[in-house]
């Protein structure tokens, strides 16, 4: 893939406008939010496929371990909730055969420091092995340090290599 696009970047679109609009446009790619597909995903899928799009990632209805603090994406305050959640998203995007299902911690919000980053490391352990299962490849995304307190506590690669390190994974 060369050159894809987020559908967030086209967040009031639908799908099956965001697949038509990507294609006409010449993108290969297409990151794909699990928040604005149908339920069809075989039909969502040969969509995809008729429009020689590839998908370059996807990105989870619930995207982060750790509640977010972003006016309407905030989702389930409960890590547990939230990590099933992901943990379902896993085996729900497989079927679009992604190069990764992308993930954030959230922010450290309420807990301690050490408290949220034990439950990040334990939560990216479980959703890991449902990427595994899924045959899917789990990405960990940093986000620009501006959003430490609203998007994730993981604002350098060197931050989420050393986070998926403690977490045994690679």
């Amino acid at each position: 893939m060369k050159l894809s696009l987020s559908e967030i970047s086209t967040v009031g679109a639908s799908f099956q406008d965001d697949v038509r609009a990507y294609a006409a446009a010449g993108f290969d790619g297409i990151g794909v939010w699990e928040m604005k597909l149908p339920d069809d995903d075989a039909a969502n899928v040969e969509l995809i496929r008729d429009g020689g799009l590839g998908v370059a990632n996807c990105i989870p209805t619930v995207p982060s371990l750790l509640q977010l603090r972003l006016p309407g994406m905030e989702g389930p305050p409960d890590p547990a909730s939230r990590i099933a959640s992901l943990c379902e998203s896993m085996r729900r995007l497989a079927a679009y055969q992604p190069e990764s299902v992308l993930c954030l911690t959230g922010p450290v919000g309420d807990l301690e420091p050490a408290e949220a980053r034990r439950v990040v490391v334990q939560g990216l352990r479980e959703i890991a092995a449902a990427a595994r299962a899924a045959g899917v490849r789990l990405g960990l995304e940093p986000a620009h340090p501006s959003q430490h307190e609203t998007v994730s506590f993981v604002n350098t690669i060197a931050d989420g290599l050393a986070l998926l390190e403690e977490a045994g994974l690679d």
